[in-house]
């Protein structure tokens, strides 16, 4: 077993023990997969995909590239994934993951806050009246309750993009609710092409969303004539910090789930090179990840639980296939 010393120089956005350090590396077999322990002090975490913690400056070492190639024997039952959505978000699909015995590592790396529009929410729900209220992700269903609420719970007509959506609302059990329609894909573009225009209806449409959503489904419904509002209820950002032993534990895995583009960039910035795959939920954070430099990169053709854990039983196997 090879012992290497090197200097790190880290990010500025690292802390404490992640400030520049000696390290101590050692190389040995673990499942088929080279693995680096890292010595911060009197503290050991295992690291795979090499060195460091944060985003580097310089490193120093002449070892082959660390490899988290799965090995063949192993397979997925042994792996572990890591699930980056926000606290207390995850519990679906670990639970779906764990049905399949694949263990999970959870990591949050985003964490929603009040958009600027959030505050017109509930006046807008008491004072207006809408043809459609469109909900597009589950936290906008969420955000978009608290305001329906606060505006005394008036009756509406939803339109969501997908059955996850529509559970949030469901779960009120409310007649005031009325999710009426669910595209046959859950995209925001399909949703635009088929939400269905109501007889006598006004075509106003009332769009709580996400600041950084795009704009496909203003677009394509604006088009066939709907009168949008779009209120950005909501923002998804990106956490500011780590805990460094649930870092070096997240580049030990294989794969890692992400659900939007904002995961996507967290994961580049705060944890740094990886060479393992990418499980997304949809098509958006698949684009955000190629486009991120990920190389192994997997998702449903439409988003959904079942698909997401479908993709992330993909890209184990596909981890499984790499020669180290």
């Amino acid at each position: 077993m090879a012992t290497i010393t090197g200097a790190i120089a880290v990010g500025p956005r690292c802390s404490g023990v992640e400030r520049e350090r000696i390290l101590s590396l050692s190389s040995r077999s673990l499942l088929g997969q080279n693995v680096v322990n890292v010595k911060f002090g009197n503290k050991d975490a295992s690291v795979h995909g090499g060195p460091g913690i944060c985003k580097k400056k310089q490193v120093s070492f002449s070892t082959k590239r660390t490899n988290l190639a799965i090995s063949a024997s192993a397979g997925r039952s042994n792996a572990t994934v890591v699930v980056t959505r926000e606290h207390g978000k995850n519990g679906k699909l670990m639970n779906a993951l764990s049905a399949r015995g694949i263990g999970c590592l959870e990591l949050p790396l985003i964490e929603h806050r009040e958009g600027a529009d959030y505050p017109k929410l509930a006046h807008t729900l008491r004072e207006e009246e809408f043809e459609w209220v469109i909900i597009t992700s589950p936290e906008a269903a969420t955000v978009f309750l608290s305001g329906w609420r606060a505006a005394g719970c008036p009756k509406v007509r939803i339109a969501v993009v997908g059955s996850g959506t529509g559970e949030v609302l469901d779960e009120v059990r409310d007649d005031r609710i009325n999710v009426a329609f669910t595209p046959s894909k859950a995209t925001a573009k399909v949703l635009a092409a088929e939400l269905p225009k109501q007889e006598g209806g006004n075509g106003e449409v009332l769009y709580p969303s996400s600041a950084k959503a795009g704009s496909d489904l203003e677009t394509g419904l604006s088009e066939r004539g709907f009168k949008v509002r779009r209120l950005n209820t909501y923002s998804t950002e990106s956490v500011k910090s780590l805990d460094p032993e649930k870092v070096a534990a997240a580049m030990a895995c294989p794969v890692a789930t992400f659900a939007s583009p904002t995961a996507v960039r967290a994961w580049i910035e705060l944890v740094g090179p990886w060479d393992g795959a990418a499980a997304c939920i949809g098509t958006t954070s698949a684009k955000a990840a190629k486009s991120a430099g990920l190389s192994r990169v997997f998702c449903p053709e439409s988003p959904g639980i079942d698909g997401w854990v479908e993709s992330v039983v993909e890209a184990l196997d596909s981890m499984c296939s790499v020669q180290a």
